[in-house]
Parts: C-alpha cells; structure tokens; sequence
C-alpha cells in the first residue's frame, strides 16, 4: 500500500511482507520520492482519510481554504464533527493505532497548510464530481452497516450530491 499526501510531500508503503515494502520504498527514494515504511498501512491510510473527509467537503462547499475552515467557528465545528464521526467508524471496524486525537492531528494539517486550495474545492470550482462519495459517502454507508451514526457525514453528502448534481444537470 501506497499512500501519498500531496500537502508535505510524505509518501508512505507499508505491506505484510515487509521485503516487498522495502523493495518498493528504495525504488522510490531512487526516484527522489522520499518515502517512508509504516508498520501499519490500514491505520495510515485512516489517519490520512481523517484530513480528506475532515477538509475536502467544507472546502468544496465553502471555498475556503484549509486555514479559513480552521479559522471559523462554524466550519471548524462541522469538519470537527464530520472527523468525529470517522475516527468513530474506524474503530468500529477495529482498526487499530490510529493517531491519538484525530481532530487535533487534522487541526495541526489545517494549521501548516493554511493557504492550500482543496481539490474538492478545484472541482467544484470546475464544475467537475468530487472524490467524496468515495471518502464521506463511504463512511456513511459503513456507519449504517456498522450501527455508527454519521449525521455530520449524511448532510454534507447531501449537500454535495445537490452541488453536483446542479452543475451536471445544467441547473447551476
């Protein structure tokens, strides 16, 4: 497993078979990749969804960027919630070692990447459909399946199904 995080240049492999994880991180640091090796890539791979759900929704609907949602109250509130809800779900699923406080660790993103420009934001923006029924939409259905609410998650899905489908029905 792969998992790339556009914003610090971080990218990580982790793999049961850890000579094969090792052989894939050294083909990448010879690419000038810097690559890590984590000893649990599904606990990455949340840790790293916790940003994704957390930004890329209120982004997209707010045209704000990472900063701004942190800097206000109320979008702050529902990214906390919508962060919330996820970590709620991943435990659900009984994943284990995840970041201690997932609403401080997507805090502490927000804060050393206040300028960026989410690329939910940039489809939005050009009218394109976002990544989120595969992040929040995700945690809703797995939330059901799971017995986890997820209201935070089931409204801004909602709303972006309804940005969407505006633009792609053509009644913007």
């Amino acid at each position: 497993v792969v998992v790339h995080d556009g914003q610090h240049g971080d990218t990580t492999v982790g793999s049961a078979d850890e000579e094969a994880a090792e052989a894939v991180a050294a083909l990448m640091n010879d690419a000038d990749i810097d690559t890590e090796i984590v000893d649990d890539p599904v606990a990455n791979i949340w840790n790293k969804a916790f940003i994704a759900v957390g930004v890329k929704p209120i982004a997209a609907l707010t045209h704000l960027t990472d900063g701004e949602i942190l800097e206000f109250e109320d979008s702050r509130a529902v990214m906390d919630g919508i962060v919330e809800e996820a970590a709620a779900v991943a435990n659900a699923k009984g994943v284990e070692n995840l970041v201690d406080d997932p609403v401080a660790y997507v805090h502490d993103f927000c804060e050393a990447n206040s300028e960026h420009v989410s690329s939910a934001l940039e489809d939005v923006l050009n009218e394109r459909r976002t990544e989120l029924e595969h992040l929040n939409g995700y945690l809703v259905a797995a939330g059901e399946e799971l017995g986890v609410e997820t209201p935070y998650n089931e409204l801004i899905m909602r709303l972006v199904r309804s940005r969407e489908r505006a633009y792609e029905d053509g009644s913007r």
